[in-house]
């Protein structure tokens, strides 16, 4: 019963997001990991998805949640398997 009351809980959530706020990408912050983009960053992943904004907006709130932020507040971040490939994960190292 308490699975399925969180599930109701995240789904009103991403309900909600979805609803009011702006589930858009920021293409000059996120521009760091398009290797064509001017703010292209060698050390960042690499995007490679033809349609990331269509993911952004399919899957928000669907991931596991990363930090304090509360969804759809500036910050705030998840870890999502889109089941596709997206593109590259880059070592640091």
């Amino acid at each position: 019963m308490l699975i399925a009351l969180e599930a109701a809980k995240g789904a009103q959530t991403r309900k909600a997001v979805l609803t009011n706020t702006n589930v858009k990408i920021q293409w000059d912050k996120q521009g760091k990991h398009i290797q064509a983009h001017k703010n292209f960053q060698k050390n960042k992943s690499i995007l490679e998805h033809p349609d990331p904004q269509k993911l952004a907006h399919d899957f928000c709130g669907k991931g596991i949640k990363i930090g304090n932020q509360q969804a759809g507040v500036a910050g705030y971040q998840e870890i999502v398997d889109f089941k596709e490939f997206i593109g590259y994960a880059v070592s640091a190292s």
